[in-house]
C-alpha cells in the first residue's frame, strides 16, 4: 500500500492555491477590505483563507522549519504536498 493510501487524516482541510502573483494580491486586497468593512482590529485574529502561490507556500513552509517540501501530485488547483521537519 502506498504512503498516500495509508495516510488517513482525522480532519481534512482543503486549501486552494493562487495561480499567479496577481490572484494572490487580489485575495490579500479582499482580506484587507473585509477587515476594514467589519472594523476588525489589527490585533484580532480572524480565519480567512488567503490563497498563496505554490512558490510562496513553499517559502513559508521552509521558513517554518520544514527541511524538505515537495509536490507529490498536482492537477489544476489541487495540490498534494509532502513536507518533513
Amino acid at each position: 500500500m502506498s504512503a498516500l493510501k495509508a495516510y488517513r487524516p482525522t480532519q481534512q482541510k482543503y486549501t486552494r492555491f493562487a495561480y499567479c502573483d496577481e490572484e494572490e494580491a487580489l485575495c490579500l486586497k479582499e482580506y484587507e477590505y473585509k477587515r476594514k468593512q467589519n472594523n476588525t482590529p489589527e490585533d484580532m485574529f480572524i480565519q480567512i483563507d488567503i490563497p498563496l502561490t505554490l512558490v510562496h507556500q513553499f517559502e513559508l513552509m521552509k521558513n517554518a522549519g520544514f527541511k524538505t517540501v515537495e509536490v507529490l501530485y498536482q492537477n489544476c488547483g489541487t495540490v498534494i504536498i509532502r513536507a518533513e521537519k
